[in-house]
């Protein structure tokens, strides 16, 4: 969005700004549509067709864990690049180990 913002003001012309934002907004927007209009029934087929040894249900109890393991390494990757920099190798001069 930042990138159509910029380029069109750039261009200075509204009716491409117009067209190009008219784009983006349908190529954003349309598969959240999609996903939102049948996502409720989709997940009711795949738990009713979905037998005790199927892969939903293999599957399904380690969607949470995961997704929030992902969320905590993130959130504490980030902190820790906020708080000590960046652990590259170019960084470790600090240390006295380049």
């Amino acid at each position: 969005l930042t990138s159509i913002l910029a380029f069109v003001a750039n261009s200075q012309d509204p009716l491409l700004g117009a067209i190009l934002l008219l784009g983006y907004t349908l190529g954003y927007s349309t598969p959240l549509l999609i996903v939102a209009g049948s996502g409720g029934q989709i997940l009711t087929n795949i738990q009713s067709s979905s037998s005790s040894s199927g892969i939903y249900a293999k599957i399904a109890p380690w969607i949470t864990p995961l997704t929030g393991g992902v969320l905590l390494w993130y959130g504490t990757n980030n902190l820790l690049n906020a708080l000590f920099g960046d652990p590259t190798v170019g960084n470790l001069k600090f240390l006295g180990m380049s």
